[in-house]
């Protein structure tokens, strides 16, 4: 699935933690978001999942607007920074978690 992220903005009051951002992640592309605490990477990733509206802007999963769909929606997971993962789990087995599906060998 390609992801096209167009002018996104996320505002919190008088702070902008995200600011006119745009990208296009063609499907199958591998990328990182990298930056120093409170840039905005998980504000991004949070807009693009759902769980945060975006302020001003638009994201598109393929050709779909999907920028006012919420989480449920969009079909995609996201796994939380390191303090949220469950540490007894495997790295496969947190990000199934993530989308709810069972992970291979577990019921």
């Amino acid at each position: 699935m390609k992801v096209t992220i167009q002018n996104l903005t996320k505002r919190f009051h008088d702070n902008t933690a995200v600011d006119n951002f745009t990208a296009t992640i063609e499907s199958g592309e591998l990328i990182a978001l990298l930056g120093p605490s409170g840039c905005g990477k998980s504000t991004m990733l949070n807009m693009i999942s759902g769980i945060l509206p975006a302020t001003e802007g638009k994201i598109f999963f393929d050709e779909d607007d999907v920028t006012d769909l919420s989480p449920e929606k969009r079909g995609v997971g996201l796994v939380f920074q390191n303090y949220a993962l469950y540490p007894h789990m495997t790295v496969l087995e947190n990000i199934y978690r993530s989308v709810s599906a069972p992970a291979p060998g577990r019921c």
